[in-house]
């Protein structure tokens, strides 16, 4: 007889899809990075980007962690850039999420090697068997050089890694493990938002003259609706699409939007929705 799954519940399939998406945020950690610095061509390997984080303040939002983010170089080619000495694109996180993050990818936490082991163990074990140790805190101290009262396991224990409830996942790596728990730790509270934070920076060399521009956008999402990373990513899409169907985009195939027919109108009625970046100049 053969055996078929019944259908997921909504609730099911959406929680699947948002795990992958923590497991892909967990995942873009350990790539590595690439840009351009004053004509210079800079290689970080992935357990390192988040060695020597800037300190980069946002007017209207405050101080953030940038660090950098995969291949900044095919942008150069893209926007029609390829003489800029400088070329990066860096990723903002709130302060203290570097120094925690670099020692998790230190430390394997971000591993996608299958471990079948996982399925028997508890979050205390796991801990265990990464710090080499049968006191988890002090086996990381040990590995790392840093004391017990680090940021870094004070934030593994906030997230429960050192409890002695079972895993439960079957099939798994070091970062199924995080992603899970982190999603359930890290899930918003009633009437929370996220915010989201962009920002552009341009140094034009005028015939000597320097002139900087900054474009920044600032947007938060709405408690209990839907949040500043759903509606900056789905209503451009949401517009283009109308656009297509409407006949104001007539081109077709695979078109990415850097051409002022198509980003301009876009811009315009994010705009009209509240979503608008900030420019200025500083000479």
């Amino acid at each position: 007889m053969r055996r078929t799954a019944g259908p997921r519940s909504q609730h099911q399939s959406h929680r699947i899809q948002v795990l992958l998406g923590a497991r892909g945020v967990l995942t873009a950690a350990t790539n590595p990075a690439r840009y351009r610095q004053d004509g210079s061509i800079v290689e970080i390997p992935g357990d390192e980007i988040f060695a020597n984080p800037e300190q980069v303040v946002i007017e209207g939002a405050g101080t953030f962690e940038g660090y950098p983010n995969r291949d900044s170089l095919p942008y150069g080619s893209l926007y029609g850039l390829d003489g800029a000495r400088t070329m990066f694109r860096g990723t903002l996180r709130n302060t203290g999420h570097c120094e925690t993050w670099y020692q998790w990818v230190k430390l394997g936490l971000f591993s996608q090697t299958l471990r079948p082991e996982i399925a028997g163990m508890t979050y205390r074990q796991f801990m265990c068997a990464i710090a080499g140790d049968d006191d988890p805190k002090r086996g990381l101290a040990h590995k790392t050089g840093l004391p017990e009262t680090a940021a870094f396991i004070d934030r593994l224990e906030w997230l429960g890694m050192f409890a002695d409830a079972p895993i439960g996942l079957q099939g798994a790596g070091n970062i199924d493990v995080m992603a899970a728990r982190m999603l359930e730790k890290c899930e918003f509270a009633p009437g929370e938002r996220d915010m989201l934070v962009m920002q552009h920076e341009f140094v034009i060399d005028h015939a000597g003259k320097k002139e900087n521009r900054i474009s920044t956008l600032v947007e938060f999402g709405i408690p209990g609706g839907d949040s500043a990373m759903a509606r900056t990513v789905s209503l451009p899409v949401a517009i283009a699409v109308r656009m297509l169907l409407d006949g104001t985009i007539t081109q077709r195939g695979v078109i990415a939007p850097i051409l002022p027919e198509i980003y301009n109108p876009i811009l315009d009625e994010l705009a009209g929705l509240g979503i608008t970046f900030k420019e200025r100049v500083l000479a």
